[in-house]
């Protein structure tokens, strides 16, 4: 079964470059029709075709171009539960 590859798309509401990498996924590559944005997609293209999960548009040669570390939802659950006890609370109790 053939692969379809993202397409390289114009944002055009911020002037982007972006590529869709599921339907609800829209990944920002840089400003529209400029080196830097090609560069990127390729970038994004090679990550999808190794495996590689792609978070955020690669930043070409620094840092930065290591996926950002995952979240798990029991660790964004954990997080919201703790921040509720202290923003819920009344008189000193909590509510």
């Amino acid at each position: 079964m053939p692969v379809k590859v993202p397409k390289f798309c114009h944002f055009k509401p911020c002037n982007l470059a972006c590529v869709w990498i599921i339907p609800e996924r829209r990944i920002y590559l840089g400003q529209w029709r400029s080196a830097e944005a090609q560069e990127r997609y390729v970038e994004v293209m090679l990550r999808l075709l190794l495996g590689i999960e792609v978070t955020e548009a690669p930043t070409l040669g620094g840092a930065n171009s290591l996926p950002a570390p995952m979240v798990t939802v029991r660790q964004l659950a954990d997080r919201l539960i703790a921040d509720a006890r202290d923003y819920y609370v009344r008189d000193g109790v909590a509510v």
